[in-house]
């Protein structure tokens, strides 16, 4: 995931590559003509005017057979095998270590571009896309929720107030009504990419109160009204037909936050409140997190230690409890019930740790090492359940009300994992790579894309399809 349109964004990560040497020269003009018709054979055969279109045409054919063989020819190094070619979902053989090779992100990138270009073989020049495959009829698309201008960096949602609230790069967060997928009301107080936000029912700040971290080096607290009160006009279709470029104010505009969080000295990638609501914790680029006491907006704690970008942070539900994630390989856990705050750092990736959250008494960690690992936090010396992915993962969620694990990869697929490290469903949800996940219930799940869309899926596992 490369850096978003606007400057201040943060991710996605330092790209891997592969070795190149084999291959350093395999993409001459040399290589491509000697496999192609002679000039004079096509000289012969066409009008002078088609000549040199056709030759462009035929290098284009070369080009992309070589590449997709490269792909194919990188994933058989590794073991990976396909169950469908337009879903790109990779199952690893169990003899192949965790630390075996790993392709580089680039290659791994451009093979899936070609195999949604191409399809099954299809004849260049033929676009093919299809969002589906894998579980796809027990994985099934509810609602889309359009509006974002920009790729949406994050999702979380809440059944008891029937909402769902999306952050994106376009340096807005919109509100959505869960049910009909109508933006209710967008929040437009940040002036950097809008990287993540969270929900709390803070009632001494009263009505629904919603955290926004942002590229402005700033985190926003701001609130809507209960739902029921929402008054604002909401525009038709004709009328967006009629003005491309309609105010934002008519969706139920929002631009004055409550109260204004900064501090960090960089772009601020995470944000989460804590369990006694009236707290939150925040993670920088800057290698910091900050605990902030939210009425007075003080700094409480300010947790220091990582050596690189903080990409998550994570609340535990009940306790005082923090996980921040890095691009330093490692995630730590801060224990905050004692005055004397004391700290576990755990080296357990290979490469940047993407997301981080706490699942009761498990803690699960992602990375762009293609691992999902869940840990316990009684013991915490190896993982409790680890899972190989097909592609780097970002930020999934935990279903409080069925303990499975959303993940969103680089590849555009969602797979869901139980805690044991089962896959239980899978399929392609988005034309560009998933961002975020969020559980609105047990059989709910909201997915983000940089495709700017958000979606809405009902999960069906095999034990309710048996009953």
């Amino acid at each position: 995931m490369n850096t978003p349109s606007v400057s201040s964004a943060p991710h996605k990560r330092s790209q891997v590559s592969v070795t190149t040497t084999e291959r350093a020269r395999s993409n001459t003009d040399s290589d491509l003509i000697s496999a192609q018709l002679s000039n004079y054979e096509l000289e012969n055969e066409y009008p002078a005017h088609n000549f040199r279109f056709l030759f462009r045409y035929f290098r284009i054919d070369k080009e992309f057979d070589r590449l997709y063989a490269e792909n194919i020819a990188l994933r058989a190094r590794v073991g990976i095998t396909h169950t469908d070619p337009l879903t790109d979902i990779g199952i690893l053989p169990s003899e192949v270590p965790l630390d075996g090779p790993k392709p580089g992100r680039k290659a791994m990138q451009m093979g899936q571009k070609l195999r949604t270009a191409l399809g099954k073989r299809a004849p260049p020049g033929r676009l093919v896309f299809k969002v589906g495959g894998g579980d796809s009829h027990r994985f099934r698309l509810e609602n889309t929720f359009e509006g974002h201008r920009d790729g949406i960096w994050f999702v979380t949602s809440s059944s008891t107030h029937n909402i769902v609230v999306s952050a994106s790069a376009d340096q807005t967060c919109r509100v959505w009504n869960l049910d009909d997928g109508e933006c209710t009301h967008v929040y437009s107080g940040h002036t950097g990419s809008v990287n993540c936000v969270s929900l709390s029912n803070a009632e001494s700040l009263g009505d629904l109160c919603i955290a926004s971290a942002s590229g402005d080096e700033s985190v926003h607290v701001w609130k809507i009204p209960q739902s029921g009160q929402f008054t604002e006009r909401r525009e038709t279709n004709e009328e967006k037909e009629k003005d491309d470029d309609y105010s934002d104010t008519q969706e139920g505009g929002l631009s004055s936050a409550l109260i204004r969080l900064t501090g960090h000295k960089g772009v601020i990638s995470c944000c989460q409140w804590l369990c006694t609501s009236n707290q939150i914790v925040s993670g920088s680029w800057d290698r910091t997190a900050n605990v902030y006491e939210v009425e007075r907006g003080e700094i409480l704690n300010v947790l220091t230690g990582h050596e690189m970008e903080l990409t998550s942070t994570a609340a535990h539900p009940w306790q005082k409890l923090i996980a921040t994630a890095s691009k330093d390989c490692t995630f730590r856990l801060w224990d905050l019930r004692e005055p004397m705050q004391s700290v576990a750092v755990l080296q357990a990736h290979e490469d940047t740790v993407t997301a981080v959250k706490f699942s009761n008494d498990k803690v699960i960690s992602a990375s762009d090492d293609r691992t999902l690992k869940v840990w316990d936090t009684r013991n915490m010396r190896s993982a409790y359940s680890s899972v190989r992915l097909s592609s780097p993962p970002n930020h999934f969620s935990v279903g409080s009300a069925n303990n499975l694990i959303g993940v969103p990869m680089d590849n555009s697929n969602v797979c869901i994992y139980d805690l044991n490290g089962q896959r239980v469903l899978h399929r392609r949800c988005h034309s560009r790579l998933a961002t975020c996940t969020s559980w609105s219930d047990g059989s709910t799940l909201l997915t983000a894309g940089f495709d700017r869309l958000l979606c809405s899926w009902k999960i069906v596992t095999k034990e309710k399809e048996e009953k």
